[in-house]
């Protein structure tokens, strides 16, 4: 056998034998962070309400029933509304009735801005006509909960809309490692097209002895 031939089996073995290592490599972490983020998933219990009204009634009454479950932030007009979205909540209790901008006008602007869009908002009102609740809907917000409110429906409703999101985070999470290991499975199919190219080639050789 040539030393040509000998020499190009050696590297394509090389070559496969390191692609692999990388894959289970690759794969391990992944496991790992995996895991590691399940058991963080599990320990961080409490999500963030920014409840948003300009009655300050209503938001020691939304207070009193969510503040056992969910740490609360508070903010009585759009602007301060605009202010501590920054912070990141988790789900948006949003009054439509409010002096300046009001929660149509919130809504919008939060699904317009990258940052914020994701956030769900449900809007809690004293308007019950039903196109009011379409324009609501029209507006960005996932849920319409009318006053007064009844606190088992309010917690219903939030405790359903965070498990969504929750289930959605975890259909985009694992839609992007599937691509991810597509994408691996693609590059090792490359390397043993390329490996057995090379062997092809130098077995259609002369064979010098």
């Amino acid at each position: 056998i040539p030393e040509s031939l000998l020499q190009a089996l050696d590297t394509s073995l090389l070559m496969l034998v390191n692609g692999e290592k990388l894959l289970n490599i690759e794969k391990n972490k992944t496991q790992k962070q995996h895991h590691i983020t399940h058991k963080t998933e599990h320990r961080s219990a409490q999500y963030k309400i920014l409840v948003v009204d300009d009655e300050s009634v209503n938001l020691k009454l939304l207070r009193e029933i969510l503040h056992d479950e969910y740490d609360l932030i508070f903010a009585k007009s759009g602007q301060e509304m605009l202010q501590y979205v920054l912070d990141g909540p988790d789900l948006i209790l949003l009054d439509i009735m409010m002096p300046g901008m009001d929660g149509y006008e919130c809504c919008l602007q939060l699904k317009a801005n990258p940052e914020t869009r994701d956030i769900p908002v449900i809007f809690i009102s004293s308007m019950t006509d039903i196109m009011e609740e379409v324009r609501g809907f029209a507006s960005g917000a996932i849920d319409y909960i009318s006053k007064p409110v009844k606190a088992a429906v309010v917690r219903a409703r939030i405790k359903t809309h965070l498990t969504l999101k929750e289930s959605l985070k975890t259909i985009v999470h694992q839609n992007s490692e599937i691509k991810k290991k597509n994408e691996e499975l693609l590059e090792a199919n490359r390397i043993r097209e390329d490996i057995d190219q090379i062997v092809r080639h130098d077995l259609k050789g002369p064979l010098n002895f």
